[in-house]
């Protein structure tokens, strides 16, 4: 099976590999093809009954028939936090049957998938109490019909929260008081306690230590399904400053990690649309010195700036210039991304800011909206890919053999590689660059993993981080803000070509009044405090200052994340190539904690130790004097 693009590349959407119809080494903690008996041997799972192999989602499924199970043995079963997903189809007509348990369904300490009254799906955990809570969809399992479920569950310690997802989606949620402290080791699918067995197909399971993010539920689905097509571009290399090389960037020759920041500094008392700060020396001038203090090598705007002025200022920055992801705003809402007038217009604006910025060396790149995804789904999504990509044509029409990269800013992994939704590699193959908005909490987990399975495209973060306001407290965490995003760097740097974090400075008009500082936002499970305050993210805070401009204070994280992005990835000696020089120190920071230097050029694996799992990261890097170092892109 195979997909092809405008230029004539084919790829091929699977390949054929041991345990199933894999592309590459499995993430998850547990998997199981279930293409055939020796599979479900190798992860160590035990037949009960008969199970018949059968065409299945991704190769083979396993049938059961309502009086069969397979069992298998895993202490990292019994986790507190945890995720599990699979395809399943319901052949039979009776009216309930369990799908997948730990521990026995209807004991303490027990979760599992279950149907009743035939076609409801169920989700239910037991605590440590025996209290249950079910989370439940009607009308889902239609006879002869594959469904992708995802299944997750978190322990707060005082009590749990479970998720259900269906074909990659958020469907529901429920929070169960009280402890939930699993000791069952084993996981067992086609059956259940109080359910019984099953009769339908199971494919493709895996499980997960963690909750999985809702991006990376939906990329589990369009990866296990095969819904999707990953191939590199042939779009001719270019021949300009900034170039796109496999899955890195590059910027007069030598490989470039994107160390940047969203810079969108609006003052107090100002919502952003009275006011151009891109045009503001006073405020540019005021920033130029804390973004060179942080050693920032990119901006990005969100917004198209109305002249070179930012251009201009970050460019003429001594010894190393800062470059613009310049910003095209597209609405989220309100328009039609299929309408030939729509297109026509965005088409027309879009090509008159390629060239009115293109001849500035300040350029790093073109980006398109933000987040739009997050806003549609079913036809109105497609139509969104379509004219980003038709956007993105547009510039590379204009701009000729010397074009810039165009980076297309989504919100995280959602829709992402999908040839349903045509994000996939051989429909967006104008795209260059995935930008992604992405809030994971301290860890990445398999993100790049799945991205890496769905997309052979540099990806940038466009926006991490977290705020620095704890809202549970009532108080600024600076330190906490700052040990986080010191983290997520680590695993951005070593998972892919850089991102810019959210944000400068602080901006008081996004919950409220501009002229004063608020506390709104929205819950998320990826902030230590549980929720997002949308006026506190700044690497610096800023206080008024009457008629001038606002005075900033750096906060903990500038220094910090300045002290990260000074420093290449195994560059000890910071002499901009990984030789024995630096082979030398790893042997010196080898055995110690991440912490100071060590930490920032040789903690690849982010585990907060130094040892043979980074020396091995490290070794690969090692090219020799004056030859730039690459370790920053796997």
């Amino acid at each position: 099976m195979g997909c092809r693009t405008s230029f004539g590349l084919c790829c091929l959407v699977l390949a054929l590999g041991p345990g199933g119809l894999r592309a590459k080494a499995e993430c998850a903690l547990f998997y199981d093809s279930l293409n055939d008996a020796d599979s479900i041997a190798a992860s160590g799972g035990e037949i009960s009954g008969t199970v018949v192999f059968v065409p299945g989602i991704n190769g083979h499924g396993a049938l059961f028939d309502g009086a069969s199970h397979v069992a298998y043995s895993d202490t990292a079963f019994a986790t507190a936090t945890g995720s599990v997903t699979l395809w399943f189809m319901r052949t039979g007509s009776d009216s309930a049957g369990g799908i997948l348990q730990i521990g026995t369904l209807g004991s303490p300490n027990s979760l599992g998938l279950f149907y009743v009254d035939e076609d409801d799906l169920c989700f239910e955990l037991r605590n440590s109490s025996g209290d249950l809570t079910q989370v439940c969809v009607p009308d889902v399992l239609l006879t002869a019909e594959w469904v992708h479920v995802g299944a997750c569950w978190r322990d707060r310690g005082e009590g749990c929260d479970l998720w259900l997802f269906l074909n990659g989606d958020y469907t529901v949620h429920q929070y169960l008081p009280g402890s939930f402290a699993p000791t069952a080791d084993f996981l067992q699918i086609g059956q259940t306690g109080f359910y019984y067995h099953a009769q339908g197909v199971i494919d493709e399971i895996r499980f997960f230590d963690w909750n999985l993010l809702d991006s990376e539920v939906f990329a589990e689905y369009v990866y296990s399904s095969g819904r999707y097509c990953r191939q590199p571009t042939d779009k001719p290399v270019s021949t300009g400053p900034v170039q796109v090389l496999g899955k890195s960037l590059y910027v007069d020759g030598e490989p470039f990690t994107v160390k940047g920041v969203g810079y969108a500094p609006t003052p107090i008392g100002y919502w952003p649309w009275d006011v151009s700060v891109y045009t503001d020396l006073d405020i540019l001038m005021r920033d130029v010195t804390f973004l060179q203090d942080m050693n920032v090598n990119t901006v990005r705007t969100w917004a198209q700036p109305p002249d070179t002025t930012l251009l201009d200022v970050l460019y003429a920055v001594p010894a190393e210039p800062i470059y613009t992801i310049v910003g095209f705003w597209i609405p989220v809402s309100g328009i039609d991304y299929g309408d030939p007038g729509t297109i026509a217009y965005y088409e027309d604006q879009f090509r008159d800011l390629v060239n009115q910025f293109k001849d500035h060396p300040g350029v790093l790149g073109w980006g398109l909206g933000n987040e739009v995804n997050l806003h549609h789904d079913g036809e109105a999504l497609v139509n969104w890919y379509s004219l980003a990509n038709r956007l993105a044509q547009a510039a590379y029409e204009e701009e000729g053999a010397t074009y810039h990269p165009t980076i297309i800013v989504n919100a995280g992994m959602f829709d992402l590689g999908s040839t349903d939704l045509g994000s996939d590699d051989a429909s967006l193959d104008a795209i260059d660059v995935w930008g992604h908005n992405t809030y994971v909490g301290a860890e990445t987990h398999c993100y790049f993993d799945y991205y890496d399975r769905l997309s052979a495209k540099p990806l940038i973060f466009t926006e991490y981080g977290i705020d620095a306001w704890n809202d549970a407290a009532g108080a600024v965490y600076q330190d906490v803000q700052a040990e986080y995003v010191v983290r997520q760097w680590r695993q951005i740097e070593s998972g892919c070509a850089g991102g810019t974090v959210m944000a400068y400075s602080d901006e008081w008009w996004k919950a409220g009044e501009p002229d004063t500082q608020d506390f709104g936002g929205y819950p998320t499970g990826a902030h230590p405090d549980g929720f997002s305050n949308e006026e506190w993210w700044g690497m610096v805070s800023v206080e008024d200052n009457g008629s001038e401009p606002d005075l900033v204070h750096p906060r903990l994280v500038h220094a910090a994340l300045g002290l990260e992005y000074e420093y290449a990835a195994g560059d000890y000696d910071d002499d901009g190539d990984v030789d024995l020089m630096d082979l030398a120190a790893f042997q010196v920071c080898c055995g110690s904690d991440a912490a100071g230097v060590c930490g920032i050029v040789f903690d690849f694996k982010v585990d907060d130790v130094l040892d043979h799992a980074d020396f091995q990261a490290l070794a690969p890097c090692c090219d020799g004097p004056d030859r730039a170092a690459l370790c920053t892109v796997p």
